[in-house]
């Protein structure tokens, strides 16, 4: 339907305005959804010499002509007031591409599934009478070469009813703001000076479809340029380039369709300039192909992207594209002793460590280069990520150029999603049929103009879109664009375990979910759409997602939710998220900072886990005190022989002896291996840590350090036990225990205040809360815990001991029927011991931390622990205990909303200044230069932004048995492991000991 109407109004095109032939506009109608624009097909350039198409970028040929750069503008809060074409206009300027509301025009919204311009009770297809829209103009000239070729306007991008005018002539309208839309403007061109407007309309019925979790924002989104061809013969091709049965041979077959006479003459030239097929084709109008065999082909997958130049010659004219040989199915496998169905790729069964993907910048919006995209996929690189799922829309061109080249697996998806509408079936679009030619026009713009590239390896019909009729007749659409072609899977997470997805694609599971389905489920593959939510301090427990992931061969990985924290940069708050623009503007807050990287592109501390858990080379214990280690090949396609694996064994931190190694351990392989163990005789904690390639894996040896010694003589203490206070001296040092307070409110040595005065050293058991706790509403679950930390009840004694020391004992009553008795004793030379044990009470309730803080004087420590980015109890991985020196500044990290941060755990001491802290069993720590308040976000959570956060004057400083998971599973509901949790009705023990410099 659409294809007949759009053949119309390009026949009515140059006699009336094609506004005019609508009962109504374009921008209201559910059945259009472009005019006279060009969508399904290959984005190609072509040169006039085949040299400079082999070697030249796509815009350095002589056919391209950016239009990039400064555009005049004017913004228009009420779209009815758009003057028409011609019109006289008081110009503003803006930067092109690049969002309006970046640029200081509108209000830039966030929300997660509602519509910005509904968010309750929408009713499709309505849109609001006002809302925004603006013009943009500029003037070129076609470079003199162009004449008596096709000239083409392109906008990669644009969001979201378009009206496209060249000379004051209406040439087209398109709304699908993730795909190109190219036009021929053919016609409407003149020498000399040309005049370009478009009419940009923030909504239209496409927004419909476009209700994604990002910014809603407005205008140029991508590139604008112009493209000449020599002819109108519509040529475009589509690409077929697998493998044979025996998986040697490469397969390559050639779909060209023309509108006119086409004399087609293509190559495929190899990494060595060498010709390996070639074949001259006269045709029209018909679909013609060809058909090659490549003997003993290089293969493409992501860890070999081996790449295939296709130089095609059309009419004398030429351009190249990517050619990438790998086979794809979905097959049955083993896995132990029972046959599974996986996704293979050249007969593998992958596993894809992967990520979504927005398009954002901190400082444009949704623009980004391509200079942004290469930055974020080397850094994703870093991280081992193999895999990117481009939600929940097509990426621009240059980004699948670089996967090709740098060996990404690409979930493509359609730019689809009508979350606002719910998943009911009498409410989705997805189930309205007469949604469909919408529904269906995005689905192959996606597919037509990215599916020869080699790295797209699975197709996605959309996301969080609901489910129904429209999804079903799309499936059966791609399925049969791929039959007999590249077969790749097709697949749609609302659809669930139903036919019309071949691979189970879900949203969220847990690692007791990857257990379940790994063991029950053998059907399809699995693998998570998004999973592993990392919002703010997050992406707790991936190595147990990730040890069923690996323990079963269907399981085929998932994708993070997300790559990027979409803040945007404000010089005086820092970085920016929903609620932070406009006036009663509907937000979701900062939901749309899920990154595992900064919107800078500085890695989040989770970041590093990512990496660990991600990493391809790993090395097990087999038998530590002989040495004896395992290393495992985790790639599927190549071997080790080109890595040197490092090693190094430390004792208390320190290295004493190194060495390398190198192996040749196949694809999926494990070898054995023995280390040249140095004497371990002295009284020590030994660890070995393997280094290679951005990876690395570290264990215990031997465990034999003594407990620390420490200095108790001294004149003894005297004590004196009154009402209010406890106080407790000597000539060196002096101790004031507040009882009414319940915490230690002075202690000094030698005059000087080791703690800061007043504050002191008292229980703690709160923790700003991160964004998952705010999830699951633990700072109203826990509450009682906060005021736990800051009253406190207690009963406090104290007793002179025969070694001249002092015992301090006080048992505080806490919330849940739980209590917590503190012995404290301080020796004569000023060293305390603190022991600390928890009761638990009868309810069961999470409890966030269990420990003691102070203040101090000085930022700089050292400490012999896990580092050097902060970790939890169920993010650890990615670090490994050594010694490591920081600051209580350089411990902040600046979450895009502020919370918890820089924790420690696994800790055997602490120095700071002035004071070195031990225990009996590891524990863990935070040194900022912030206080717990100053991080939290309060009982409902705070719109609190970097520059909320004060920089104290002193260190504070929190010791802690033990602290709650962060989590990640989810950021709206999900808790933190079970047995990564601490619980009310159980009872914990832990003591430190504080020993003051001499």
């Amino acid at each position: 339907m659409i294809q007949k109407l759009t053949t119309l109004l390009a026949a009515v095109a140059m006699t009336a305005s094609l506004l005019e032939a609508q009962e109504l506009p374009y921008w209201k109608d559910t059945q259009v959804t472009g005019v006279n624009a060009e969508t399904r097909r290959t984005e190609v350039i072509y040169f006039a010499d085949r040299n400079d198409a082999l070697v030249k970028g796509f815009r350095e040929s002589e056919n391209y002509l950016s239009l990039n750069g400064t555009w005049d503008f004017k913004y228009y809060e009420d779209h009815h007031r758009i003057p028409a074409p011609g019109a006289k206009v008081a110009w503003d300027s803006i930067r092109v591409p690049g969002n309006w509301e970046i640029q200081g025009w509108g209000t830039a919204i966030y929300v997660n599934h509602p519509y910005d311009f509904c968010p309750v009770n929408p009713q499709p297809p309505q849109l609001p009478e006002v809302f925004p829209g603006a013009l943009y103009h500029r003037t070129f000239t076609v470079p003199e070469r162009w004449q008596g070729r096709r000239i083409f306007l392109n906008l990669c991008g644009v969001k979201s009813g378009t009206y496209v005018y060249v000379n004051g002539r209406e040439i087209g309208y398109g709304e699908d703001s993730k795909s190109l839309a190219r036009y021929d403007i053919t016609d409407a061109v003149k020498e000399g000076e040309n005049e370009l407007l478009l009419k940009v309309l923030r909504y239209s019925t496409g927004s419909y479809l476009e209700c994604q979790d990002f910014w809603r924002i407005s205008g140029i989104e991508r590139d604008v340029y112009l493209s000449s061809e020599k002819t109108a013969c519509g040529f475009d091709f589509s690409i077929v380039s697998t493998l044979d049965e025996d998986l040697r041979n490469g397969i390559f077959r050639m779909k060209m369709r023309s509108d006119a006479p086409a004399d087609v003459f293509y190559e495929l030239i190899d990494q060595d300039g060498k010709t390996v097929a070639d074949a001259r084709f006269e045709f029209s109008g018909e679909m013609a192909t060809i058909t090659d065999v490549i003997p003993d082909v290089r293969q493409w997958s992501a860890e070999t992207p081996q790449l295939y130049t296709l130089l095609l010659q059309v009419n004398g004219e030429y351009t190249r594209f990517h050619v990438g040989f790998r086979r794809i199915e979905i097959a049955k496998v083993k896995d132990g002793d029972r046959e599974v169905k996986a996704l293979l790729v050249n007969g593998q069964p992958v596993k894809f460590k992967g990520v979504n993907l927005h398009e954002h910048n901190p400082w444009t919006g949704h623009y980004l280069t391509r200079q942004n995209i290469l930055e974020d996929l080397l850094l994703m690189r870093r991280a081992h990520i193999n895999a990117i799922r481009t939600c929940h829309y097509p990426q621009p061109r240059e980004f699948y150029e670089l996967c090709d080249s740098l060996g990404f697996y690409v979930y493509d998806e359609a730019n689809v999603e009508s979350h606002g509408m719910g998943y009911a079936p009498e409410r989705t679009l997805g189930n309205k049929s007469e949604w469909y030619p919408k529904h269906i026009d995005r689905i192959l713009n996606m597919y037509h103009r990215t599916a020869n590239y080699p790295c797209v390896t699975i197709l996605s019909l959309g996301n969080e879109a609901g489910d129904g009729v429209n999804f079903t007749e799309a499936y059966k659409v791609l399925k049969a664009l791929e039959k007999d072609g590249q077969n790749r899977p097709v697949v749609y997470e609302r659809a669930e375990y139903k036919a019309h997805t071949d691979m189970i694609v879900p949203q969220y599971p847990d690692a007791d979910w990857f257990r379940s389905m790994g063991e029950k489920y053998a059907e399809r593959p699995v693998c998570p759409s998004e999973y592993a939510h990392a919002m703010g301090n997050s992406t707790g427990s991936l190595d147990l997602q990730w040890n069923q992931i690996y323990a079963h061969t269907h399981l085929q990985g998932g994708f993070i939710w997300d790559w990027v924290d979409q803040g945007l940069y404000d010089k005086e708050r820092g970085w920016t998220y929903g609620g932070d623009y406009g006036e009663n503007a509907p937000s979701d807050g900062n939901f749309l900072c899920n990154g595992i990287v900064n919107p800078d592109r500085e890695p989040h501390p989770a970041f590093y886990e990512v990496k660990h858990v991600y990493q391809d080379i790993h090395i097990a214990p087999v038998d530590t005190l002989k040495g004896i280690f395992s290393v495992q090949n985790r790639f599927y396609f190549k071997d080790l022989k080109p890595y040197t694996i490092r090693w190094r064994v430390e004792r208390d931190g320190r290295r004493i002896r190194r060495g390398k190694l190198h192996f040749d351990t196949p694809a999926q392989g494990i070898d054995t291996f023995r280390v040249r163990l140095p004497r371990m005789g002295r009284k020590a904690e030994y660890r070995i840590i393997f280094e290679t390639e951005n990876a690395f894996d570290a264990y215990l040896l031997k465990n034999a350090r003594l407990k620390e010694k420490f200095r108790t003589g001294g004149k003894a203490l005297q004590v004196v036990d009154g009402d209010a206070e406890i106080r407790m001296a000597n000539d060196r040092v002096q101790l004031v225990f507040d009882k009414v307070g319940g915490y230690v409110k002075s202690w000094k040595v030698k005059g000087r205040d080791v703690i800061e005065e007043g504050f002191g050293l008292r229980p703690n058991f709160w923790r700003a809360p991160v964004d998952n706790d705010y999830g699951n509403k633990m700072q109203q679950r826990c509450a009682a815990w906060k005021e736990a930390s800051e009253r406190f009840s207690c009963q406090a004694t104290a007793l002179k001991q025969e070694d001249g020391s002092v015992r301090l004992e006080a048992v505080y009553a806490l919330p849940d029927g739980c209590t917590e008795t503190c012995h404290l004793t301080l020796y004569p030379s000023g060293v305390m011991t603190v022991g600390m044990d928890f009761r638990g009470g009868s309810i069961h309730r999470d409890l966030p931390r269990i420990g003691l803080r102070m203040r101090l004087s000085d930022e700089t420590f050292s400490y012999f622990g896990r580092g050097p980015v902060e970790n939890y109890c169920d993010r650890f991985t990615g670090t490994h205990k050594s010694l490591y020196r920081s600051t209580a500044s350089a411990q902040y990290y600046p979450y895009v909303r502020p919370q918890e941060t820089g924790h420690h755990t696994d800790t055997d001491w602490l120095q700071l200044k002035g004071l070195r802290i031990t225990a009996e069993a590891p524990f863990e720590f935070n040194v900022l230069r912030q206080r717990v308040e100053d991080l939290d976000g309060g009982p409902v959570k705070a719109q609190t932004h970097l520059s909320d956060v004060p920089t104290q004057p002193f260190a504070e400083v929190c010791l802690d048995g033990a602290m709650t998971g962060v989590g990640g599973y989810d950021s709206w509901g999900a808790w933190p492991e079970s047995s990564r949790t601490l619980w009310t009705d159980r009872s914990y023990q832990y003591n430190f000991t504080l020993i003051p410099s001499r």
